[in-house]
């Protein structure tokens, strides 16, 4: 072929071939995938702390709830007993019948409930509006911390789902340590139905701090849905060590509760404490309870080494 013929031939395309596949796109990250949703954890421990403390307040406010609704102490000591009853009893139920709502859904709600449970105490005009108030509240408290724990760790990066849920917990401890004897002391100097509502408008902040950072959350979907949930019990309540692990923390939980609710009571009848003197016992009490965590933490350490 001649330098002109190879100037004017036109190419003959040969076949054409498919680019080589690259990777697919990379699955959307979880909610935790990669870092801490810092601002949801913290929203998650306020609301922890809010719930603590408006459920162990009337503890600190004892008498003056008694005085104010003209009943006797252990009818305000109900308003405790009976709210841990209805929490307890509801808490595996409920939880179930909404195990296909979307999480985040739940816990702003069981917030709201808290919140209007709070506002209606403070404006109660008798006992029995007092009474459904709680037991209001009672009902939500058991869902809250059941997905409580579930949800702080699905805010967590892989393999740190335990530092996430103390992270939330930790508004558990501090409720008791702060929350309560700052709500006592305000209770002492303002009244109980001023504490009342200072708490409510607490929830109401937490409520909107958790719109604001809690992502997007799906819901459970456990095989076999709510019947599966209640089949199970029998077999696990089957096994030995579990049935006395249960039996301990049943007993040891009354015992505490038993004592702690009429703490206000039985220190100003022994001690002849009252007032911001009462706020000052039950921090004393919360912080002793945080410093057995530290010799409980180290002897199961040494145990173990």
């Amino acid at each position: 072929m001649s330098n002109e013929q190879a100037k004017t031939a036109v190419p003959v395309p040969g076949p054409r071939r498919s680019p080589a596949p690259g990777p697919g796109p990379s699955p959307a990250p979880g909610p935790g995938q990669g870092r801490y949703r810092t601002g949801g954890l913290l929203a998650l421990a306020s609301a922890a702390f809010v719930y603590v403390t408006a459920e162990t307040l009337p503890v600190g406010l004892l008498p003056q709830l008694a005085s104010g609704l003209h009943v006797h102490e252990w009818a305000v000591g109900l308003l405790v007993t009976a709210y841990a009853a209805v929490a307890g009893l509801a808490a595996l139920p409920v939880t179930a019948l909404l195990e296909h709502r979307p999480r985040r859904q739940i816990i702003i709600g069981a917030m709201v409930l808290l919140a209007l449970s709070q506002l209606a105490m403070a404006v109660a005009p008798g006992y029995g509006v007092m009474l459904a108030a709680r037991l209001l509240c009672a009902l939500a408290h058991g869902v809250f911390w059941a997905l409580l724990a579930p949800v702080a760790a699905s805010m967590a990066p892989p393999g740190k789902a335990g530092r996430a849920t103390a992270i939330v917990f930790a508004g558990n401890s501090l409720a008791l340590v702060l929350g309560t004897p700052l709500g006592t002391a305000i209770g002492q100097l303002a009244g109980w139905r001023v504490a009342m509502a200072v708490l409510a408008g607490a929830a109401t902040m937490s409520v909107v701090a958790l719109q604001a950072t809690l992502p997007a959350l799906r819901p459970e979907r456990p095989a076999g849905g709510l019947q599966a949930r209640f089949t199970s019990m029998p077999a696990a309540l089957g096994s030995r060590p579990l049935l006395m692990l249960c039996a301990v923390t049943v007993f040891l939980v009354i015992g505490h509760f038993t004592a702690y609710t009429y703490i206000a009571a039985l220190v100003r009848q022994d001690a002849g404490l009252a007032g911001l003197a009462l706020a000052a016992v039950l921090l004393a009490y919360g912080l002793a309870g945080i410093g057995g965590i530290g010799p409980a933490s180290w002897s199961r350490r040494a145990r173990s080494a």
